[in-house]
């Protein structure tokens, strides 16, 4: 597939960018301001990043999220990225039913711990996590803080502060506020090798 144009790299950066700032995706005015260019000519270019994979996008606003390369460590698999059969799409080596969900909003998520163990979510799980869904209180939700990304329950509290609250007494909740806990998505699904 053919790379970037350099006005595709160009949007490409500022919608990173400006989602590391304000924590939020910009919207398509947002970007045909920054960039001097029509709105239109906006929709043509984040049709053909969506094409190559670059980025994934719902008809909500705010929704443009960039689909990030896998890292060393493999702890996001990129989704929705080989066709595998009628019904099935390969995210790395796990499969998703396209009659449950839109691939372009789901990601794959290795568990890195037993934090979540009395839920029967072990180290080495997988996780399918919707993107654009707003946690409510008690949903399973990735959440990425400082360094590390975690699964937790999601509470928020009285103090317009959330809890990260995990499933095993061998792991402490965690207080935070919300711009310092980056949540990714909401757990759909589990998928587990035996």
């Amino acid at each position: 597939m053919k790379g970037l144009t350099e006005k595709q790299q160009n949007i490409l950066n500022f919608i990173t960018e400006f989602e590391n700032k304000e924590g939020m995706a910009p919207t398509v005015y947002e970007i045909a301001n920054h960039s001097g260019i029509k709105t239109s000519t906006v929709f043509a270019h984040l049709r053909a990043l969506k094409q190559k994979g670059k980025i994934s996008r719902s008809s909500k606003a705010r929704s443009l999220k960039v689909i990030k390369a896998n890292s060393k460590t493999n702890t996001f698999l990129s989704a929705g990225t080989v066709p595998l059969e009628n019904t099935y799409r390969e995210i790395g080596e796990y499969y998703l039913d396209k009659s449950q969900a839109e691939l372009e909003q789901h990601f794959a998520f290795r568990i890195p711990d037993n934090s979540m163990s009395d839920f029967g979510i072990y180290s080495e799980d997988v996780v399918i996590v919707h993107i654009d869904q707003e946690p409510k209180p008690g949903d399973l939700t990735v959440i990425k803080m400082d360094s590390k990304t975690v699964l937790r329950c999601f509470y928020p509290t009285s103090n317009s502060r959330i809890e990260l609250r995990p499933a095993n007494p061998a792991y402490q909740s965690q207080i935070c506020n919300p711009a310092d806990a980056k949540i990714c998505g909401v757990v759909t699904g589990l998928q587990r090798k035996y």
